[in-house]
């Protein structure tokens, strides 16, 4: 099977008011279904998670550290959400790994 890496970023994710662009998304769920359909194995790489959790509490407007953090703590979990949903349309499960940089250390160069 032919594997294909497809990272999304926030600016292709987000609106001008900051929140995430959903009709975006489904247009971006719709392309990476034609890929799986096409007998490609596709890895999604997606930011985001900030501007979904934006979009999630629009009463707050703290764009502190702090403020970013609770944004991309809500908004993950509203964005794999909506991925999954998405997915579903095409009967396509969907699952997350949340990684970190010490994920991708290589410890035979130290």
């Amino acid at each position: 099977m032919k594997r294909i890496t497809v990272k999304v970023g926030s600016a292709v994710l987000t609106r001008e008011d900051g929140t995430l662009d959903v009709t975006r998304l489904s247009a971006i769920v719709d392309q990476i279904a034609m890929l799986h359909k096409s007998g490609y194995e596709v890895i999604l790489v997606s930011s985001g998670a900030v501007a979904s959790g934006r979009g999630a509490l629009p009463h707050i407007k703290d764009e502190s550290v702090t403020g970013r953090q609770l944004f991309a703590a809500v908004g993950q979990a509203k964005l794999i959400e909506h991925y999954y949903d998405l997915f579903q349309e095409y009967g396509i499960t969907v699952g997350q790994i949340l990684t970190t940089k010490e994920n991708f250390v290589n410890e035979t160069l130290l």
